[in-house]
């Protein structure tokens, strides 16, 4: 309880400050100096990130349409595709949405 009487909670994690820090005076800069948009079509940019290819006996990296694998008919077989929680078909998509939407 606070000397006014009211009941207070904290998380647990750090003391109750029982007055609140003073809000910043003045904006803080935010280290940005400029940020681009490129105009580019959605199916471009699902084919880029589902491009991607590995070779699991050595570990390197190629994309199909970008950095095509050497023409080599053994290669070709073992190649699998990239895939990560970001790079998946569907989130691909919807992340795609979700940007185009905010845009």
């Amino acid at each position: 309880r606070t000397a006014s009487g009211e009941e207070r909670w904290a998380a647990g994690l750090a003391p109750v400050r029982e007055v609140a820090p003073d809000p910043a005076t003045v904006p803080q800069p935010s280290g940005i100096d400029v940020a681009l948009f490129l105009a580019v079509d959605s199916n471009c940019i699902i084919r880029r990130g589902l491009g991607r290819r590995m070779d699991p006996a050595t570990g390197q990296l190629f994309h199909i349409d970008h950095h095509p694998p050497p023409v080599d008919a053994v290669m070709k077989h073992r190649l699998v595709d990239v895939r990560d929680d970001d790079n998946l078909p569907g989130t691909l998509a919807d992340h795609v949405e979700a940007f185009t939407a905010d845009v």
